[in-house]
């Protein structure tokens, strides 16, 4: 191990160098993605609950994993 922790990777909190002057706290949640079916019902809960506010994207089409464009508050990752 390299002194002062493994270099592979870039910094644990990148939001100083996004500009933040107090980085806001970082949130995530677990998907079973046994049952998933793309509904995208976690992340309306997970922004409720966590008061992230409208990103202002609609759905294109007649689907819901249709989102119109990706951001800092809509990218979400289902692995």
């Amino acid at each position: 191990m390299t002194p002062g922790g493994n270099r592979l990777f870039g910094p644990l909190d990148p939001a100083a160098d996004a500009g933040y002057e107090a980085p806001p706290p970082r949130v995530g949640f677990f998907t079973d993605t046994s049952i998933c079916i793309g509904c995208k019902a976690c992340e309306v809960a997970c922004k409720e609950w966590n008061g992230v506010p409208d990103d202002g994207l609609d759905l294109l089409g007649m689907s819901y994993d249709n989102t119109g464009a990706l951001g800092a508050d809509t990218w979400r990752h289902v692995a």
